[in-house]
């Protein structure tokens, strides 16, 4: 695939193939790897437009280490029901997955996941209480992450790595990450169908009779955006987070609408003021008061009448 000096070679694997890859299927994961980087860095940069945070989990197949379906089914298993107590709990999230095997041949599953500073102790408490292993309740396996350093963490899960030998001047995929992503559209194959179109070739007359124009014009305009590595825009352009965007807003809202309640309750004036006694009236007899409000009390005060004549 790649054309190089054998000779700059330092190392025989590496994150990337070198030259040819003989295997369709491997190729194609090399691909699927580089588009799978340039989506996480879109949600990223989705997650610092909306003023979100990021935490770094780490779930640890307890049961089946040497079995990697079943594995991979306990765990997906386990983040299913994860994402049902977190809707419970009306807590927004999204992010990234990644199922990989460590180097102690344990599989493990690395997750991403972006949300509200403000929901981060209930995020942990939540997937504490699934584990009763300490591999899973160490400080490692749940990490909050500084903004900066979230799109080292990225490249960090997006693990891939090849075998390249100099002698048969080929490439050969050893590891690879197996990524997907979860809290937005899926338009992983819309995204793979619009991006691998060819459009060199476009009829528009024809598409024009068909009534299809204006979907053509579409897909060609989101292929350039794509082109020009524009991914955040063409996620949005998509539709990937039209309906993640509105529950952002919602609970946002919610929350200053409460906040500003809060406030207006300890700074406002009282709708009702306590009526004080003015003065006993005249005839001795009588023992009723006289009640006046506190705008009355302040014009009586500030007039002072005459000497009562007996």
């Amino acid at each position: 695939m790649i054309s190089i000096n054998t000779e700059n070679i330092k190392g025989k694997n590496t994150k990337f193939p070198l030259f040819f890859m003989d295997n369709s299927n491997e190729y194609k994961k090399y691909q699927n790897n580089l588009r799978n980087i340039s989506i996480s860095n879109a949600l990223n940069d989705y997650a610092n437009s909306h003023k979100l945070v990021s935490v770094f989990i780490t779930l640890t197949s307890e049961d089946h280490n040497d079995n990697k379906l079943l594995a991979k089914n306990d765990l997906s298993r386990i983040f299913q029901y994860l994402q049902k107590d977190l809707k419970k709990s009306d807590i927004i999230n999204f992010g990234i997955k990644s199922f990989e095997k460590n180097k102690n041949n344990i599989y493990h599953m690395h997750i991403i996941l972006f949300c509200l500073k403000e929901d981060i102790e209930k995020i942990q408490k939540i997937t504490a209480k699934y584990f009763k292993n300490e591999i899973n309740k160490n400080e490692l396996s749940f990490q909050k992450v500084i903004r900066e350093t979230t799109q080292h963490i990225i490249q960090y899960i997006h693990k891939i790595e090849f075998n390249n030998d100099t002698s048969k001047q080929e490439s050969n995929l050893i590891s690879y990450s197996e990524i997907s992503f979860f809290g937005i559209e899926k338009i992983i194959k819309e995204y793979d169908r619009i991006y691998k179109k060819d459009f060199s070739e476009i009829d528009f007359e024809r598409y024009q009779k068909l009534g299809i124009l204006d979907n053509i014009k579409r897909d060609l305009k989101i292929h350039n955006i794509i082109k020009s590595k524009k991914i955040f825009t063409a996620l949005a352009e998509l539709g990937a987070f039209t309906k993640l965007s509105k529950k952002i807003n919602s609970k946002r809202w919610k929350q200053q609408r409460v906040n500003s309640h809060e406030i207006r309750k300890l700074f406002s004036k009282k709708t009702s003021t306590y009526k004080m006694p003015l003065c006993l009236t005249l005839e001795r007899d009588n023992s009723e008061n006289t009640n006046i409000t506190k705008k009355e009390r302040l014009n009586y005060l500030s007039y002072i009448p005459p000497p009562f004549e007996r």
